[in-house]
């Protein structure tokens, strides 16, 4: 399905160009600075020749994404995605490659979007963040109908100085699967965390779900990583070693499932029952046998000692398992500020169900807050549904930096193959799109959908989501606080002047060679890979000095193509 259909049913609105002051979500100010990136890239040029780095920063995040189409060939085997442009950038992206370098030793928070195009009935597909070839975190999905069906994946990695991440997909259907193209609908986005607190901790051995719709506590055997004494091995969970603001996540891959029954991961904080669940997903089974995914990120203040835990709940009446791919069930936590300083906020839906929702893009009426710090605030809605100053549903930001934007809308009564789509935004028209997850409903069930991405914000600006469906009717979005909710938290802030270039690329600073994909399987009857090749390591010769010189040049040249996504998005 194209945008075509999509787009005739937003509001009217006016094309705004480069000459707009008033453009909401990208000002003059965003242009000043990166217009002065490139004149000190061409100042670096005029002197003696060689690069300085001493007035450079390390680059910190990027965003890579897709304007054309791309295929992912069958054979059911991992394989790489590929961009064509950067939205916002630093140095860390090599574009052709496909892959985000890590500039430095670190905390990243990680986002992929994926949307396919006419996803075939029972057809399985994956999607996966990997480092280095191997994968940290996975969301499955299973198509119907031939309905456009999205993937997103949203994790907190730890990198080691050149280390690539990147997005890979594999399916089941017998051609070639096409994603759609779009800066939305297909993207990468990386951002180093400041903190060095964080861990993550996985489930790596199958452990059975009733299907009763009780909570399960998901028994963690793993840890992927641990930075600050986060993770509680003994107790497979995470507990918050100092009072802070933590981004949260998980994902919980059920196998075995049953058409038309519903699989729900949370986040819970202090506790393992529903009382406990800050955050929460629910997707739905359309195939018997298969696998799906539920995954939720949030942002929360937290304690010293806090602990932080998954649980997992379904209803088909029978056993499901989860914890039989190493990298589809996981948590994470990691610690990105001080809880009074750093800007955030959490808003969700607290009212009755709201049975409005149009054949158009629609915000969520958020009216309950969770907290708010760092000068975060919500444009409320006025009786009539909207105000004067702005539009209902949307977060202005305080500081301008690198932010994580999260939301997450359940949906009732769902009606049969009604597909719902939930966008997340930077400005308020359907071309301020950044992130994007689109469902499919089944038999009148509840389901959920939750999209998260890292973006770019000037401050100032007008941040959001929004829900569109095919079929409106008599479906609803529900209120509460851990079901349909929005946050934002700023990871760091943009670097100003020049920023260094760690290594020519395509070549990254590790050695790590490419990974060649090969259909082995692993105990969990999934596919894995073996790497061939030689790594190349990087030299800080006289042709790297040059590099350094340009990397002025190379911000501005991202600058731009990021600011023609807001002039001339083709969709």
């Amino acid at each position: 399905m194209t945008d075509s259909a999509e787009k005739r049913t937003e509001s009217v609105e006016s094309t705004l160009t480069d000459s707009d002051a008033g453009r909401s979500g990208v000002t003059t100010d965003r242009r000043s600075v990166l217009q002065s990136l490139g004149l000190l890239g061409v100042a670096a040029l005029a002197g003696s020749g060689v690069a300085t780095a001493q007035e450079a920063t390390v680059p910190t995040a990027g965003k890579a994404v897709a304007r054309s189409g791309q295929e992912v060939p069958a054979g059911d085997q991992w394989t790489d995605l590929q961009y064509d442009a950067t939205v916002f950038e630093t140095g860390s992206f090599d574009v052709e490659n496909g892959y985000f370098v890590a500039p430095e030793d670190g905390l990243y928070a990680v986002s992929v979007s994926n949307e396919v195009d006419a996803m075939q009935d029972g057809v399985q597909c994956h999607n996966a963040v990997a480092v280095n070839g191997e994968r940290v975190a996975t969301e499955s999905v299973v198509g119907t109908a031939e309905i456009d069906l999205s993937t997103t994946v949203t994790t907190v990695v730890s990198l080691s100085k050149g280390a690539r991440v990147k997005s890979q997909m594999r399916h089941t259907a017998d051609g070639p699967i096409a994603l759609d193209q779009g800066a939305q609908k297909v993207n990468l986005a990386v951002a180093r965390l400041a903190p060095e607190t964080g861990g993550m901790i996985r489930r790596t051995s199958a452990q059975d779900v009733p299907g009763d719709e009780s909570w399960t506590a998901v028994e963690f055997d793993g840890t992927t990583f641990d930075t600050g004494g986060v993770t509680d091995a003994a107790n497979g969970a995470l507990v918050a070693p100092s009072d802070g603001l933590y981004v949260l996540g998980t994902g919980v891959r059920f196998d075995g499932v049953g058409d038309g029954s519903r699989y729900t991961g949370g986040i819970t904080v202090n506790g393992d029952g529903a009382d406990s669940v800050v955050a929460q997903e629910t997707t739905l089974g359309t195939a018997d046998g298969t696998a799906v995914s539920a995954q939720a990120t949030t942002v929360a203040q937290l304690s010293e000692g806090d602990e932080v835990g998954c649980v997992a709940r379904q209803n088909a009446g029978e056993t499901a398992t989860v914890g039989t791919s190493t990298a589809g069930t996981f948590l994470f936590a990691a610690r990105v500020g001080d809880a009074g300083g750093q800007p955030a906020m959490r808003a969700y839906l607290s009212g009755d169900p709201d049975a409005n929702v149009p054949n158009a893009w629609y915000p969520p009426k958020w009216d309950g807050e969770s907290f708010s710090t760092g000068g975060i605030e919500l444009v409320g809605a006025g009786s009539d549904g909207e105000t004067p100053e702005g539009v209902p549903g949307y977060l202005t930001i305080s500081e301008a930096g690198y932010y994580l934007i999260g939301m997450n809308v359940e949906v009732g009564d769902v009606p049969d193959q009604a597909r719902i789509v939930t966008q997340l935004r930077n400005g308020i028209g359907y071309q301020d799109g950044i992130a994007r997850n689109g469902v499919v409903g089944a038999d009148g069930n509840t389901l959920s959908t939750h999209v998260a991405t890292v973006e770019q914000i000037q401050e100032g600006a007008t941040v959001g989501g929004t829900v569109w469906t095919d079929k409106p009717g008599d479906f609803t979005l529900n209120g509460g606080e851990a079901t349909s909710y929005v946050y934002a938290v700023k990871l760091g802030d943009v670097p100003q002047g020049p920023t260094t270039t760690l290594t020519p690329m395509p070549t990254p600073a590790d050695p790590t060679p490419t990974p060649t994909e090969t259909a082995t399987e692993n105990s969990d009857e999934t596919p894995t890979e073996t790497a061939t090749g030689t790594g190349t390591s990087s030299s800080s010769g006289p042709g790297f000095g040059v590099v350094a010189a340009l990397s002025g040049l190379g911000a501005l040249g991202a600058a731009r193509v990021g600011w023609k996504r807001f002039t001339d998005e083709a969709e």
